[in-house]
């Protein structure tokens, strides 16, 4: 695999914002079929930022007026944060957003209570992309879901998240 012009397409806030930290885990927003999606001539990405290390980590988005090549955060804080309880009381992130043909945008996320050993995948809605209510208070998948599988050493999760452009093309983010 051949990549052109890998660089760094947005950057951590800075001081005192909810991201100062970094930010990590970009995905495109997509639709059902894996395909690009734009809104008002705009691509939209969401990320997971923190503050400070080993912080509570929450979901950005940011929005690209020139096909990828400068992004702005919008808005500047986060879109969709950790609950105060139960199995995502930690921290929220990695996020995958999939624009369905009722116009709903599906946030699938990683939750956790304590990090690499109790995370779990949850499920929250928007109208507009930016306003995410989850669908119920459980995770959707757990890692009891996977009981059976060969645990050879310590497995840990890579994102990787490939939209399929206009022309063809496939865009790598991670």
């Amino acid at each position: 695999v051949k990549f052109s012009n890998p660089r760094i397409v947005l950057e951590k806030g800075n001081s005192e914002t909810w991201d100062e930290n970094g930010i990590r885990d970009p995905a495109i927003l997509v639709d059902e079929d894996g395909y690009l999606v734009c809104e008002d001539h705009c691509m939209i990405m969401y990320y997971t930022g923190s503050k400070k290390k080993n912080e509570v980590q929450a979901i950005g988005r940011a929005i690209s007026k020139d096909n990828g090549k400068t992004w702005k955060k919008e808005p500047q804080a986060p879109v969709f944060v950790h609950s105060n309880r139960g199995w995502e009381s930690t921290g929220v992130g990695t996020p995958w957003v999939v624009k369905g043909k009722d116009n709903i945008y599906r946030l699938y996320y990683r939750g956790y209570r304590k990090k690499y050993s109790e995370e779990a995948i949850g499920l929250a809605v928007s109208n507009d992309g930016i306003h995410f209510h989850r669908i119920k208070p459980e995770p959707i998948l757990t890692a009891n879901d996977f009981k059976g599988l060969d645990k050879q050493g310590r497995i840990l999760l890579a994102v990787t998240n490939i939209v399929r452009l206009f022309d063809g093309r496939d865009l790598l983010s991670f």
